[in-house]
C-alpha cells in the first residue's frame, strides 16, 4: 500500500503516500523500547500503516458528503487522529493475538 515519497504531490491520496513512511518512522520509534510485550507489535508497524491507508482510502472514496450529511468530510486530520492514538497506547496493555 505505502510506496516511496513521489517528488510531484498533486492530491490527497498521493500526499497520504507521500507520508506513509513518515508514520512507519515513528510508528517503529514508538516500538522501539524495550518494555514487555513490545517485541510482538514491533513487526506490525508496516501492516498497521498499510491497513489505516487503506481504510482511510476507503472512507474517503466511499462516505461521500451529501446535502443531507455535508459532516462526512474526511481528511488527512482524520488520518494523523489515528496514529496520534497509535503513539499515545500504554505498550504494556496491548494484546496481540
Amino acid at each position: 500500500m505505502c510506496q516511496s515519497p513521489v517528488s510531484d504531490v498533486r492530491s490527497s491520496a498521493q500526499l497520504v503516500r507521500f507520508l506513509c513512511p513518515f508514520f512507519s518512522y515513528l510508528l517503529t520509534l514508538r516500538f522501539a523500547s524495550t518494555a514487555p510485550g513490545v517485541e510482538s507489535i514491533r513487526g506490525l508497524t508496516q501492516d498497521l500503516v498499510d491497513s489505516t491507508v487503506e481504510v482511510y482510502d476507503m472512507i474517503t472514496s466511499q462516505l461521500l458528503p451529501t446535502p443531507a450529511k455535508s459532516h462526512y468530510t474526511f481528511n488527512l486530520r482524520d488520518l494523523s487522529k489515528v496514529f496520534q492514538g497509535m503513539l499515545m497506547m500504554e505498550i504494556t496493555k496491548v494484546e496481540v493475538t
